[in-house]
C-alpha cells in the first residue's frame, strides 16, 4: 500500500511520480494487487475476469516499454 500512496502523495502535491516511484507502484499491481491468471486461480476469475487481469498486465508492459523509451534507461516491472 505505501507504494500507491507515495504515487498519490506526488500527485497530490502537484508533481509527476519518479521513475522509481512508478516502478514499485507497477511492481505492487502485478505482484500484489492484480490475482495471476494461472491455472489453480482460474476458478476463482470469471473469464471475464482473467480477461481483464491479463488486459492490465498488456497495459503495465506498455507503460514499462514508454518510459524505457522515454527515458533511456532500464524501467522494470
Amino acid at each position: 500500500m505505501d507504494k500507491s500512496s507515495s504515487v498519490i502523495a506526488a500527485l497530490d502535491a502537484g508533481k509527476l511520480p519518479s521513475t522509481q516511484q512508478l516502478s514499485h507502484f507497477f511492481n505492487w499491481l502485478r505482484d500484489v494487487a492484480i490475482t495471476n491468471v494461472e491455472p489453480s486461480v482460474q476458478a476463482e476469475l470469471s473469464s471475464q475476469g482473467r480477461v481483464l487481469a491479463n488486459d492490465i498486465r498488456r497495459i503495465l508492459d506498455a507503460y514499462t516499454q514508454f518510459l524505457n523509451n522515454k527515458n533511456g534507461s532500464p524501467f522494470t516491472v
